[in-house]
């Protein structure tokens, strides 16, 4: 008796050992691609800057800053309710409504769990600034129905009470938005919930409102919502949009029913899109026409049936740019039907653009049909060995030293050594740039063993520089060893290069070995980028010194071991820029440590005054209208009331101005 048994993922995973080495693998994978701790710091800031997808654990989600388990990976009320604080004011109340905020435009917010967040922080609804930059964001229509049906219009200028009775025109702006939003992202179902509230029923605004320039019944028509567009009236742009997205009902339904019609944008733009059925359709149906562009359109995207349809049933035809555009593309049955049944032609573009694409055969093609030749360019941007091969042998525009250049730049090794050993454009100088920058020792050596010798250039300073900022060693090792000789080359750039991309080697290699030492820039520009080792061996083996750039970049940063380093072996000091910076980036340990700047007794009024105006200027910044430096002001209010007592007689400072740092 045979008995079988069947293995399924579930029982695999079920076994202890094997769900651990799966997850230790995991934290493996990630640990490789992001060893730069830098690189992949979570943040979560009013910039909004991209998250790197790397694994965290449970425990490694809970640290986070800023109650990032909330705002970044936007846990389950289940799990996040153990980790919150039972008194919320111990998190500063804007903190609170930001991070709530950041919830409820994650992909994965919940509606269960925003309302829970709420109950939490009841004196707290959303953050109205960032709500309206990034209401687009929304990726839930049930939080979308939500914020609709407790009427939390945006705060306005007029309206700062979020609870206030708004006018009918700043509802029907917030309403509007949302339904602008809503047929963006195809929720019907809130599009029916919005259409009904606003006042005056129809989905236009007083004072032009509109998401990025389209009114919300255009966006309806782009989302090819015909029943919120039969009770709306419309621009032409709604069945040039609606052809545009290949909404061919809609685009029927526009026709039948409405009277705006459309532009000639309509067919142009489904020709570039390859709706073949709209295409026939307005063509069949409207007036409007086509441009030009239809054709060039159509041939670029490689839509071959639309442009034999439009050579055959239309009139406008098309310009050179088709056959070019579709060599650059590599649609060789468009440039062929072209070449047999148009007229207009090509230009030394296509071939152009046919090398620099890598289509072989559709330079085969131009170079026995037609008579526009090619430039220069065509082999400069060559991007395959086989392209430059015909070229050389079977055309005579040549080349040009930007050719070898270009080809060094992207690493082609076998197109170099081509162009080395049967061309005499040869190369310039700056044929070893990107090599360098980028590593490339094979293609560095083999430019400084062969081609500098049949065509000689000087080795620069900033070959070296290069060497090192792109972070590959192996290639300066070498410039090192066969440049050492090159007094004029090596200058206190270098080691200032290397202490500021932090390559404590090369720094120790260049302090033992060579003897041009450095400037203040190595100890000022290792503490910016927070390579405190360095920053140590400078201290104890260099005489250069630093000077207050160091602290104030260090501060910036966010760099606090750095700071707390030069606070404690370094007298230069900082200037009040440590201050700004750091508290502008929430950097609330280094604001902490700085706060001597402001202590009151040696800038009296000065330092009160100079605080008072911080706290203001760190609310904004110069590309954002707020930014997120919540704690670090709320630091700085409280170090402000210190001072303010102490000052007894008050007699330099305003009342009213302890009221402007709000």
């Amino acid at each position: 008796m045979t008995t079988t048994t069947t293995t399924t993922f579930h029982s695999i995973f079920k076994a202890q050992y094997i769900r651990q080495s799966i997850f230790n693998h995991i934290s493996d994978i990630s640990k490789q691609l992001y060893t730069d701790s830098r690189s992949s710091r979570i943040r979560d800031d009013y910039s909004r800057q991209p998250i790197e997808q790397r694994s965290l654990k449970g425990r490694d989600i809970i640290k986070l800053p800023l109650l990032g388990m909330i705002s970044i990976f936007a846990m389950p009320w289940n799990y996040i309710r153990h980790y919150l604080p039972i008194d919320c004011t111990q998190i500063v109340a804007k903190r609170r409504k930001r991070v709530i905020t950041l919830y409820s435009l994650h992909p994965n917010a919940t509606l269960d769990t925003l309302e829970h967040l709420l109950e939490w922080s009841p004196e707290n609804f959303l953050d109205s600034i960032y709500l309206e930059k990034y209401f687009k964001d929304f990726s839930d229509k049930e939080i979308l129905a939500f914020i609709v049906k407790n009427s939390y219009p945006l705060k306005r200028k007029n309206n700062k009470d979020r609870r206030s009775s708004s006018s009918d025109q700043e509802k029907n702006a917030f309403l509007a938005w949302a339904m602008g939003i809503a047929c963006n992202k195809g929720y019907l179902s809130s599009v029916k919930l919005i259409h009904p509230l606003i006042k005056g029923g129809r989905m236009t605004c007083p004072g032009g409102w509109s998401i990025h320039g389209y009114t919300p019944i255009e966006i309806a028509a782009m989302a090819g919502f015909i029943d919120v567009v039969k009770t709306e009236g419309c621009e032409t742009i709604a069945m040039d949009w609606a052809a545009d997205l290949g909404h061919l009902e809609m685009v029927k339904f526009l026709h039948e029913h409405r009277t705006e019609g459309c532009t000639k944008n309509a067919m142009d733009n489904a020709c570039r899109r390859g709706y073949f059925e709209t295409v026939k359709f307005l063509h069949e149906r409207r007036t409007e026409g086509a441009s030009k562009e239809a054709m060039d359109w159509a041939a670029e995207k490689g839509h071959f049936e639309i442009v034999k349809f439009l050579h055959e049933h239309r009139s406008e035809g098309c310009t050179n740019k088709a056959m070019d555009k579709a060599a650059e593309k590599g649609h060789i049955e468009i440039v062929k039907y072209l070449d047999e049944h148009r007229s207009e032609g090509a230009t030394t573009k296509a071939m152009d653009l046919a090398a620099e694409k890598g289509h072989i055969e559709i330079i085969k093609y131009l170079h026995e049909h037609r008579s526009e030749g090619a430039t220069t360019d065509a082999m400069v941007y060559a991007s395959s060995i086989d392209i430059v091969k015909f070229l050389h042998f079977n055309r005579t525009e040549g080349a040009t030293r930007d050719t070898m250049n270009r080809a060094a730049s992207y690493g082609r090794l076998d197109i170099v050594k081509f162009l080395q050993e049967h061309r005499s454009e040869g190369c310039s100088l700056s044929i070893v740039d990107y090599p360098v920058r980028r590593g490339n020792f094979e293609m560095v050596s083999y430019i400084f063993d062969t081609v500098m010798p049949t065509h000689p250039f000087p080795i620069r300073i900033s070959t070296l520089s290069d060497a090192l900022e792109g972070g590959k060693l192996d290639v300066f090792y070498y410039l090192y060893d066969r440049f050492s000789d090159k007094s004029d080359i090596w200058t206190p750039d270098i080691m200032d290069k290397a202490a500021e991309k932090g390559h404590i080697e090369i720094v120790k290699l260049l302090h033992e070995h060579r003897s041009e030492g450095a400037t203040t820039y190595a100890m000022d520009l290792a503490a910016r980028n927070g390579h405190i080792e360095i920053v140590k061996f400078l201290h104890e083996h260099r005489s250069e010194g630093a000077t207050t750039n160091a602290m104030d970049w260090a501060a910036e940063k966010g760099h606090f071991e750095v700071v707390k380093y030069l606070h404690e072996h370094r007298s230069e000091g900082a200037t009040t820029n440590a201050m700004d910076k750091a508290a502008r980036g929430g950097h609330i340990e280094i604001v902490k440590l700085v706060l001597w700047q402001f202590n009151g007794e040696e800038g009296g009024t000065g330092s009160i005054e100079s605080l008072a105006k911080l706290i203001k200027d760190v609310k904004y910044s110069k590309n954002q209208l707020y930014t997120d430096n919540f704690e670090a002001r709320h630091l700085l209010k409280i170090h402000l009331k210190q001072l303010l007592l102490k000052d007894k007689d008050n007699q330099h400072v305003d009342p009213s101005q302890k009221l402007t740092t709000k």
